[in-house]
């Protein structure tokens, strides 16, 4: 993307993460249907949910054609930031004690591929937040499920690595424990060691650590393809996949999410 010319500031990436959403079959309407009945709650305070120890609510919510769009928020009451000027002392921001910290989430939801798309803020709501916020809010019914979209974007930058220091990634329990009998992965592994704990979720980190060498590419990229394609274990929930390595002089992160570079204005 080009800089407008005229426009003053420093690019900065913004990162969106997809999802695949799924609402139980009784709920009539999908989750466009609950984002319907989520826009009729018109006074503010009504809004307003207790998520994690957070206020959240929607502050934003719009709907054109096939697509929803909008914006959460999480209120922060605690651990609020000072505020400081070039020629003053930081200070306390003396906010009354109903008022703090907004901290937007906004989302674009297409009703025709039931994909969400989600803008990743470190200090804002995630999207499991998100949901918990409409199953408290909607009823559905049961749970509603979000599953991670690898995008095409960091599929190419996964291709153009050549030097990977770190692998992270962190798998949920599938239901009933159904294993691919031809497969003896580590994701099967992973899952049956769940099964040994009666745990819900098992993390990995496979890291070079201060060798700085790069790990196996062709490990890499099979790794990559047995947990984001499901082959060697049957409902396999793959809820974060993180590689970070290099290509070239480059140092590339790339996950579940895609990044996108704009500019501020």
């Amino acid at each position: 993307m080009k800089k407008p010319k005229g426009v003053a500031g420093k690019s900065k990436n913004v990162a969106y993460e997809f999802w695949m959403v799924n609402t139980p079959p009784t709920f009539a309407g999908g989750f466009g249907a609950a984002l319907t009945q989520l826009a009729t709650i018109n006074v503010v305070a009504n809004r307003n949910a207790e998520i994690n120890g957070y206020t959240m609510r929607w502050e934003e919510l719009d709907v054109n054609g096939r697509y929803f769009y909008g914006d959460i928020v999480k209120l922060r009451m605690d651990l609020l930031p000072l505020k400081g000027g070039v020629n003053t002392k930081s200070s306390s921001l003396n906010l009354p004690q109903t008022e703090g910290i907004s901290e937007a989430f906004a989302f674009l939801f297409d009703t025709n591929s039931n994909v969400l798309v989600t803008q990743y803020n470190h200090y804002g709501a995630s999207v499991g937040g998100f949901i918990s916020y409409l199953e408290q809010t909607i009823t559905f019914g049961g749970a509603v499920d979000v599953l991670p979209i690898w995008t095409v974007a960091g599929l190419e930058k996964l291709q153009q690595m050549t030097d990977v220091r770190r692998i992270k990634y962190r798998i949920a329990k599938p239901k009933g424990l159904t294993l691919n009998p031809n497969a003896a992965g580590s994701v099967d592994s992973a899952i049956t060691t769940m099964g040994d704990f009666d745990a819900s979720t098992v993390e990995m980190v496979i890291s070079s650590g201060l060798s700085h060498k790069s790990l196996t590419m062709r490990e890499v990229l099979k790794k990559a393809k047995n947990l984001l394609t499901g082959q060697t274990a049957a409902n396999v929930h793959v809820e974060t996949f993180e590689v970070i390595g290099y290509s070239g002089d480059l140092r590339l992160r790339i996950s579940t999410s895609a990044s996108v570079r704009v500019w501020n204005c």
